[in-house]
């Protein structure tokens, strides 16, 4: 995991500090629904995705200030979280490690902070 964090990492900007990651996937829905394993990662700036499949590396980045709403919700196996970001829902599913109520509280934190 660690090499795969240290990769995602490198694509932040120079200023941008990671404060807290998740090990999960990224629901999507080109042309039909699938799942984007990768590392979501929450910093001083923005939620940041990275995924590398097949030797190809994609990113995801959502603003705070675009993000209104965030919740984790629990399933049956897994706890997931859903995002409004610029009123499209984004879904986080198959969390597989990393601390859930850690990264909540340090994105609704900077989402707060955006809207004072």
């Amino acid at each position: 995991m660690s090499k795969f964090y240290d990769e995602a990492i490198k694509k932040l900007d120079y200023d941008e500090r990671p404060l807290c990651y998740l090990k999960c996937s990224l629901l999507t829905f080109v042309c039909r629904r699938g799942y984007r394993p990768g590392i979501l990662i929450a910093t001083n700036k923005r939620v940041f995705f990275y995924e590398l499949n097949l030797g190809f590396w994609h990113t995801e980045s959502f603003l705070y200030e675009d993000i209104s709403f965030i919740e984790e919700r629990e399933g049956i196996m897994r706890k997931s979280i859903v995002m409004n970001v610029n009123g499209e829902v984004v879904k986080i599913c198959n969390i597989i490690s990393g601390n859930v109520q850690r990264f909540m509280a340090i994105v609704k934190d900077n989402i707060k902070v955006g809207r004072d």
